[in-house]
């Protein structure tokens, strides 16, 4: 299989709402009541016109750019939270490190001083896999996130000289 990535424009709305919508990534949000079109559309919209936020769209470009998940990078500081979804045909197949890693390289080679976060229910066992196979370090394995125990992962590559 070979992917490739861009950034979401507004045509991805419709596809990203039926992401975002999904059983598994409603119970893996934190958040996880459904989301109306409307509201949706319009954060959509605020996201991919956000210079602050790299929302990246994955393709299959084995499978005709078939669009198998997305990746949200969103800078505060000189911070970045992280998270992924995959299309529910290409979960299990083992993608999620190569997507962390391909947008985790696009956001640094734009701020390499900068550290990702992640933060991951303790039950979500497969992406705190995935995490750590992407190079993300375990910081805290109770912390606690919109009320939930859970990981806290970061991912850096620039270390300070003392």
């Amino acid at each position: 299989m070979h992917l490739t990535y861009r950034f979401a424009t507004e045509n991805d709305v419709l596809l990203f709402y039926q992401w975002f919508n999904d059983y598994e990534v409603r119970k893996n949000s934190y958040s996880g009541n459904p989301i109306s079109l409307d509201q949706h559309s319009k954060w959509f919209k605020e996201k991919i016109n956000d210079k602050n936020v790299f929302l990246l769209l994955f393709l299959d470009y084995s499978n005709e750019n078939y669009p198998v998940g997305q990746v949200r990078i969103e800078r505060i500081g000189q911070e970045a939270i992280i998270s992924i979804s995959i299309d529910a045909e290409y979960r299990g197949k083992g993608l999620a490190t190569d997507l962390l890693n391909d947008a985790c390289l696009c956001y640094f080679d734009k701020y390499p001083k900068d550290k990702i976060i992640a933060y991951i229910k303790k039950d979500n066992k497969a992406s705190i896999r995935a995490f750590c196979k992407a190079s993300f370090d375990v910081v805290d394995e109770s912390f606690l996130y919109s009320g939930t125990e859970s990981f806290k992962l970061v991912k850096q590559v620039y270390e300070e000289k003392i």
